[in-house]
């Protein structure tokens, strides 16, 4: 499974990065910062040009440059780029965020939990639920 994380936090980056070592699953994972890097990395655009598609995308809602709303419109208008899962992964409890991102096409909406225990738990059901999962194959990108 390959995973790209789109956050900005770097303590974020660093305890999603602590518990998936401890995740049973053999994982990659790929982080970018902002929306922006994340569109680059998903269509291959300089510096990513060798990337891997990713299988699951966590996405952060609240970034510099690009916000999290904005790579989900881009994924919704993209045949190949829309089949990837998008978990949204953000403090965000709003209501009217929660909605909008399933209107752009989120395939889940998850609050950041407080504590590695209960990123833990989060991390790993979203693994083993889209672990099993059968995906649209899509084409390489050129």
């Amino acid at each position: 499974m390959h995973i790209l994380l789109v956050e900005d936090n770097e303590h974020d980056i660093f305890f999603v990065r602590e518990v998936l070592k401890r995740i049973a699953h053999p994982i990659a994972l790929s982080v970018v910062q902002d929306g922006a890097q994340a569109l680059d990395f998903l269509y291959r655009r300089e510096p990513h040009t060798q990337a891997a598609s990713p299988t699951i995308i966590l996405l952060d809602l609240n970034m510099p440059v690009k916000n999290g709303f904005d790579v989900l419109a881009a994924l919704a208008h993209d045949v190949q780029l829309k089949c990837i899962p998008t978990i949204v992964l953000t403090t965000s409890t709003r209501p009217e965020d929660i909605t909008r991102c399933y209107e752009l096409g989120a395939n889940a909406y998850l609050e950041k939990p407080a504590g590695l225990a209960k990123l833990h738990d989060v991390l790993t059901a979203v693994i083993e639920f889209w672990g099993v999962c059968k995906f649209r194959l899509l084409a390489p990108r050129q």
